[in-house]
C-alpha cells in the first residue's frame, strides 16, 4: 500500500496549532474519510500531548534541512507557526522577520518542491495597520501597519508571487478565543474581570464581532484541506451577527460572575466589524459573535 498523503501543519504546539491538529487528527481518523497523514512540526523540546494518529517532528523551519527531512506527497501545508510581539516590550526584529518571513519563505519554497496542492496561511488583521474603515473587507486599505503586521503581509505577497503554482488561502484572523488564549482584548478583559478590577470601554454602541473560537478556525482549515482551490486568496474572518461592545462586556461580567465596575469613556476610537463574505465562498459557516463569548467563557471558567 503506498504512503498516505502529508497535511502538515507548523507551529502545531502553538495556542492555534494545538486546536487545529486535534481537528485533523479527529476528521482523518473516521472510518470513511480518506487516507491522510497528520504531520505536527513544533519547536518546543516538550510539545503538548497529541492524538495517537499523529506524527510528530520536532526542528526549526527557518532550518532547510528540517522539512526537507520529511518524505511523501503534501496534500495540504497549513502554516501556522508564526512569532507574534509580546506585549509593552519593545519588538525582536530579528526574531520577527526569521520566524515569519524566512521560515515562511522557506515552508513555501519546500511545499512548491514537493507539489503541495494547497496552503493555507494563518496571516492576521494587524496587516492593515490603522483601519478607519467601519467594516473590514479584503479591500481594505493597508496603512502604517506595525513590524509583525508587515511581516504576515510579506507572507501573504510571497504567497501571490506563486499563485499560479501553489494555491492559497491567507485567513487574516481577528482574536482567537478558547482555553489559552493570550494577548487579545478579550483575554485582558478576563483577567480584570476574574480579579474584579474596574472595566473601561469605548464605543459601547459600536458592533463587535472581532471574535473566532479557535475551534471554529480549526474546523474551517481542517475543511479547506480538501477544498479546490485557485490562485491566492486573502480575507478577514470573524464571527457573524454582532453584538455592541458594551453587550459584549457585560455579558462576559455576567458569566464570569464578576462585580467589576464597567466605566464609559466618552472619547471616540475607531471601531469596525469584519465581513465574511469572502470567507463564507470557501465553505466557512460563522457561529454568532454570542455563541463564540458563551463558549470562551465556560473555557474560562473549567480552567
Amino acid at each position: 500500500m503506498t504512503e498516505a498523503p502529508l497535511i502538515v501543519v507548523t507551529g502545531a504546539s502553538s495556542f492555534i496549532g494545538r486546536h487545529v491538529v486535534r481537528e485533523l487528527a479527529k476528521r482523518y481518523a473516521a472510518p470513511d474519510a480518506p487516507r491522510r497523514r497528520i504531520i505536527a512540526t513544533v519547536r518546543t523540546d516538550n510539545p503538548p500531548p497529541f492524538p495517537d494518529n499523529v506524527d510528530v517532528r520536532r526542528g526549526a523551519l527557518d532550518d532547510p534541512s528540517f522539512l526537507a527531512s520529511i518524505p511523501g506527497e503534501v496534500e495540504a501545508v497549513l502554516h501556522v507557526a508564526a512569532t507574534s510581539p509580546k506585549p509593552n516590550v519593545p519588538p525582536d526584529a530579528a526574531g520577527l522577520v526569521r520566524d515569519n518571513i524566512t521560515a515562511t519563505q522557506l515552508t513555501i519554497d519546500w511545499a512548491l518542491a514537493r507539489a503541495a496542492r494547497r496552503f493555507l496561511f494563518t496571516s492576521s488583521l494587524s496587516v492593515h495597520g490603522t483601519i478607519s474603515d467601519t467594516t473590514v473587507s479584503p479591500t481594505t486599505d493597508i496603512v502604517n501597519p506595525a513590524l509583525y503586521g508587515i511581516t504576515k503581509r510579506v507572507g501573504e505577497c510571497l504567497l501571490d508571487g506563486v499563485a499560479g503554482t501553489l494555491p492559497s488561502i491567507a485567513i487574516r484572523l481577528p482574536g482567537i478565543v478558547g482555553r489559552g488564549a493570550d494577548r487579545i482584548w478579550l483575554s485582558g478583559l478576563a483577567q480584570k474581570l476574574s480579579a474584579n478590577q474596574p472595566v473601561t470601554i469605548f464605543n459601547p454602541d459600536a458592533p463587535f464581532n472581532n471574535i473566532l473560537h479557535a475551534e471554529d478556525l480549526a474546523v474551517f482549515l481542517a475543511d479547506l484541506t480538501a477544498a479546490e482551490l485557485q490562485g491566492a486568496s486573502a480575507f478577514p474572518i470573524g464571527a457573524g451577527t454582532p453584538l455592541t461592545v458594551g453587550e459584549v462586556v457585560h455579558t462576559f461580567r455576567d458569566r464570569l460572575g464578576s462585580f467589576s465596575e464597567i466605566q464609559v469613556d466618552p472619547s471616540h476610537r475607531p471601531s469596525f466589524t469584519l465581513c465574511n463574505r469572502a470567507a463564507e465562498a470557501f465553505g466557512y459557516r460563522p457561529t454568532t459573535t454570542r455563541d463564540a463569548l458563551e463558549r470562551y467563557s465556560r473555557d474560562l471558567r473549567s480552567s
